[in-house]
């Protein structure tokens, strides 16, 4: 799955700067600028993460430079943030309520449980636990390319994109009849890091020289064992700077 992803990014990107070549006719002056574009959304996860996470908001802030006029890099910050399943949180409350029983934990996230001698879970209560709050929240940090396909004028533009980062998946927890230790380390909400990967498009609508309107959507990819998979759909503004002039 990852050597195909990486060969879509590869192709559409290598047809796009074959097609800049080609011709730029109809397109706008964006080359040498720069773009600021403050994004609000919201995120679907799809896979095994749909399991322990509801869909939930996002809010995304990226700065790219114009190469040419179709083609951009940048970089981006990217945070989701989601309400956990209640099939997820009954699996961790029944696994910290059973000391000695085998873990819920270990089963969803594919890997020993915290607090556990070979898988089975160890807590120090013997109270029933109740999770009373549990956010699933995603922190990525990414660079990516862009390129754009102007439509007439090209106040409207289509657009592909991929990217590679850096994706912080955690999250938040409240409950009672455990330590809070025990409560982030059942549900993950310490943080784990790893490499990640994102494919996307969307359109772009100029409303002024120097202010547009965007909306995509992308598909997320983290290489965590088990992934963290989302589609992220965003909208949100367009501000262009020429730092020539």
């Amino acid at each position: 799955m990852k050597r195909l992803t990486v060969s879509i990014a590869i192709s559409v990107f290598a047809a796009g700067f074959a097609a800049e070549a080609a011709s730029s006719e109809g397109l706008s002056i964006r080359q040498g600028f720069l773009a600021f574009q403050p994004k609000v959304g919201f995120v679907l996860p799809t896979g095994s993460y749909r399991d322990v996470s509801h869909s939930g908001i996002g809010l995304q802030g990226t700065v790219e430079y114009y190469l040419t006029n179709r083609f951009s890099v940048g970089a981006s910050i990217n945070f989701t943030q989601s309400s956990a399943t209640a099939e997820a949180i009954r699996a961790q409350a029944t696994a910290l309520s059973s000391p000695g029983g085998n873990s819920a934990v270990a089963h969803t996230f594919n890997r020993p449980a915290p607090n556990t001698e070979e898988g089975r879970l160890v807590s120090t209560t013997t109270n029933p636990v109740t999770i009373s709050s549990w956010k699933r929240q995603v922190m990525q940090y990414g660079a990516y390319g862009r390129y754009l396909m102007p439509i007439g004028s090209a106040s409207f533009s289509p657009y592909v994109s991929a990217g590679l980062g850096i994706y912080n998946v955690g999250g938040s927890v409240a409950g009672s009849g455990a330590t809070k230790q025990e409560l982030e380390q059942a549900t993950n909400s310490q943080g784990r890091t790893s490499l990640g990967m994102n494919l996307g498009g969307g359109v772009m609508f100029n409303v002024a020289p120097a202010v547009g309107l965007v909306a995509g959507i992308s598909y997320h990819n983290a290489f965590s064992s088990p992934a963290t998979n989302y589609f992220q759909i965003n909208t949100g503004l367009n501000f262009f700077f020429n730092p020539g002039r």
